[in-house]
């Protein structure tokens, strides 16, 4: 009987290890299962709050976009309208009785037909402008006109290595600005060729300006400051 009772022991202190273990896994493999489902929780949102931020950023960018655009469309409908006042100015000034405009009659024939070649368009945030006219090579009796918003402002005058200068102001009533270069004559040695400096505030810029009896130089300066 004790033999049988010791073997019934051993039996039993086997099944409650058994059970042991397997309550022990049991617990593990569900705590393993609310730990991987914890985590996929919040990959799942992670991917979603970078999700919302990514839409959030392009729309912000598209928006930034869209204002850009705005900002760029007004001033293209403000160059516009500067450009039409602009003509209707010049258009009354030309037809105004007792003109100041001391050109020659060729000179103001050279404004009307000849073709004006735009050289170059700058678009400025300084309000002051100062240009400076030289011979650009050997100086050989160029001479030349500048009309500045169809007003003349340089009336037949010869290109020397001293400039000729003359300065604008540009500011929000009046931001196009406007200057044609005439040729008077062809020097000595064919086509009037000049060198315009251009100070703008910390800027200098210097273009070579052609013109001959065809054609007339045409340079653009819009402000865009305020």
């Amino acid at each position: 009987m004790a033999v049988v009772k010791k073997r019934q022991q051993q039996i039993q202190d086997s099944l409650a290890t058994v059970a042991a273990i397997t309550k022990q896994k049991e617990q593990q493999r569900i705590k393993d299962s609310l730990n991987n489902a914890a985590l996929i929780a919040k990959q799942r949102q992670q991917h979603i709050d970078d999700s919302t931020k990514n839409a959030i950023a392009l729309a912000k960018k598209r928006q930034q976009e869209i204002d850009d655009s705005l900002v760029v469309v007004k001033k293209r409908q403000q160059f516009v309208a500067d450009s039409i006042k602009m003509a209707t100015t010049a258009v009354v000034a030309k037809n105004a009785p007792g003109s100041t405009d001391t050109a020659k009659i060729s000179t103001k024939k050279a404004l009307e037909t000849r073709t004006n070649v735009l050289l170059q368009t700058y678009h400025i945030s300084t309000p002051d402008i100062l240009i400076e006219l030289f011979d650009n090579a050997q100086i050989d009796g160029d001479r030349v006109s500048v009309y500045h918003n169809n007003t003349l402002i340089v009336n037949n005058k010869m290109l020397l290595k001293d400039p000729i200068t003359f300065k604008i102001h540009a500011d929000t009533a009046n931001r196009l600005h406007e200057f044609v270069m005439i040729a008077e004559n062809l020097g000595t040695i064919p086509p009037n060729t000049a060198l315009m400096r251009i100070t703008v505030g910390t800027q200098v810029y210097k273009l070579g300006v052609r013109t001959d009896l065809q054609t007339n130089a045409k340079i653009v300066f819009y402000y865009d400051g305020n």
